[in-house]
């Protein structure tokens, strides 16, 4: 029974009724004519052709899923209607068809004769018995039952104990799909309700045990019925000569699939065996070859070796001699504004220093012995000659770059010379106006002077006096930080240092103006009076009782 359309098997001749929107009765006269059979749904039995793939052939088994119908037919299967794998043989694929198209015992089913089909109410999952066996195919959502999820051709299902146990019966739910074996309930799929009686709600890939054998203690199942959620079967008593015939064979099985992988992991031990000792010879003619060819090239790689250190070394003498001589003429070319900044850093000059390096280098001896050496001897005299010729490229960075930085001298000074002089004309200079005003300020009465100190006036200029007070301590630690300076990077990094100095002296630029505009709040004479003060009247005579004082 499918979703809307049943099937019926009777004298080897299949019936067929209910709709035929996807072809699902077999009626149409070929595979794409279904399309003007969609109208053409029967509530009478109608009868399949068994004409095509099906003339001259028994059916045996039917079994219909939700659009699709399949028989087995000669032990062969056939099906129609619409699924979501594919139908066909193995030259033909189609995902629906009008008529009964032959799955040609193909994949794992080649060479073996169907006895039984069955399908679910999805168009997800055929299963068939073959041989006792049991096979699959799926488009992945119902697994195939196999290492496979999604096979569109037969596959065996379980694993290699189930695939040589005797399969009795297939179910196929909504999500899940179950198998009888030798009495026992195996099944696979979704899980999510516990369908699969595994006692989680695990999904399985693979069919497994049912769990709750306790229930079936001296039971065997002959029934099952797999529906969306839930799984059904029935059970009686098992003979005990059958036990014992089941007991036996899954012993025989069991006993069997130990001894193919013992037969398998002795042979992959030996393959693997076999394989290292080719390996080992092999890499001993290898090392033995490549042994003979390095010494045969040493004596020859130690001289090239040799003779690339001795150029290195020339060149860098000859690089020193000439950094020598433009040190020389550098430091000579320093002006006096150059020579004053100089002075007051730890900056040295030393091009003597070049001429030192030099010599040292003129005067060095090599001890090298090429001849008869073992590999301890050899790789101790490459790493020797390595080493040297590492410590003269190191040595060539370092006097460059020593040279560098006294060439950079003059430049960094002269960055240095014009970056103090804008500090001097900053607003820095008005310091010392600051200092005055707030002295005056300080002499005045106390509530008089509160009049003044929170005026818009007077706060903007205490904001760039705060200003001005830090950078004024910024500098003083530049000046020290000079003074220690041992090399022209230091003093480069300073001359950063004193650039964001004088740029936050540039934000207060107005700073003389704002101690202006304080000043003219302050008046030149106040008439105190105890411990109040008022501003001297344009009379120029201070009030009775109150006495008249100068503010500067």
């Amino acid at each position: 029974m499918g979703y809307s359309h049943v099937c019926a098997l009777a004298d080897s001749r299949v019936f067929c009724w209910g709709d035929n929107s996807q072809g699902q009765l077999g009626i149409s006269e070929d595979r794409d004519s279904f399309n003007a059979y969609k109208t053409k749904s029967s509530t009478t039995p109608v009868s399949v052709s068994l004409t095509g793939v099906l003339q001259g052939k028994t059916v045996t088994d039917i079994a219909a899923s939700s659009y699709s119908t399949c028989v087995i037919a000669s032990g062969e299967l056939y099906c129609w209607g619409q699924t979501t794998y594919a139908f066909g043989d193995k030259n033909t694929k189609v995902a629906t068809s009008g008529i009964p198209l032959g799955l040609t015992n193909i994949g794992a089913l080649e060479g073996k004769k169907i006895t039984d089909v069955f399908m679910g109410n999805q168009n997800y999952l055929i299963c068939v018995i073959a041989s006792n066996r049991g096979y699959c195919i799926s488009n992945g959502s119902i697994p195939s039952g196999s290492q496979t999820p999604s096979a569109n051709v037969p596959v065996i299902v379980g694993d290699k104990s189930l695939q040589a146990r005797p399969i009795s019966s297939f179910s196929i739910g909504s999500n899940h799909a179950c198998l009888i074996s030798m009495g026992e309930v195996f099944c696979w799929g979704a899980n999510s309700s516990g369908q699969l009686g595994t006692g989680d709600t695990k999904v399985r890939q693979i069919p497994t045990l049912v769990t709750s054998q306790s229930v079936l203690e001296g039971r065997e199942v002959f029934a099952i019925a797999a529906g969306s959620t839930n799984t059904l079967f029935a059970h009686r008593a098992v003979s005990s000569s059958q036990a014992r015939e089941w007991d036996q064979l899954k012993r025989s099985i069991a006993s069997s699939i130990a001894e193919e992988e013992r037969i398998a992991k002795a042979k992959a031990d030996a393959e693997a065996k076999a394989k290292l000792e080719a390996e080992r010879i092999a890499k001993e003619k290898a090392d033995a070859a490549a042994k003979a060819a390095l010494e045969a090239q040493r004596s020859k790689e130690i001289a090239l070796y040799y003779e690339s250190l001795q150029g290195r070394r020339a060149g860098l003498i000859q690089t020193i001699e000439q950094l020598s001589s433009e040190c020389i003429f550098t430091a000579r070319s320093f002006n006096a504004n150059q020579k004053l900044t100089l002075s007051r850093t730890s900056i040295k000059i030393g091009c003597d220093n070049f001429d030192v390096l030099a010599k040292s280098l003129g005067n060095k001896k090599d001890d090298y012995e090429i001849k008869d050496l073992s590999d301890i001897e050899y790789k101790k005299l490459l790493t020797q000659i390595q080493s040297e010729n590492d410590q003269i490229r190191v040595q060539i960075m370092d006097v460059q770059q020593y040279f560098e930085e006294i060439s950079n001298l003059a430049q960094d000074f002269d960055t240095i010379i014009e970056l103090e002089l804008r500090y001097e004309n900053s607003a820095i200079k008005f310091y010392r106006s600051w200092l005055d005003l707030e002295t005056r300020l300080s002499k005045l009465p106390a509530k008089f002077r509160s009049t003044i100190t929170s005026k818009p006036q007077y706060l903007s200029a205490k904001e760039s006096a705060t200003v001005v007070t830090q950078s004024r301590e910024n500098f003083a630690s530049y000046r020290t930080n000079l003074k220690s300076a041992t090399s022209g990077a230091l003093a480069s990094g300073l001359s950063d240092d004193l650039a964001e100095i004088i740029s936050a002296l540039e934000n207060v630029e107005d700073f003389d103006l704002e101690i202006k505009a304080v000043t003219k709040l302050i008046p030149a004479f106040i008439c105190v009076k105890g411990t109040s003060a008022t501003a001297l009247p344009k009379s120029g005579k201070c009030p009775v009782g109150s006495k008249k004082i100068s503010t500067n």
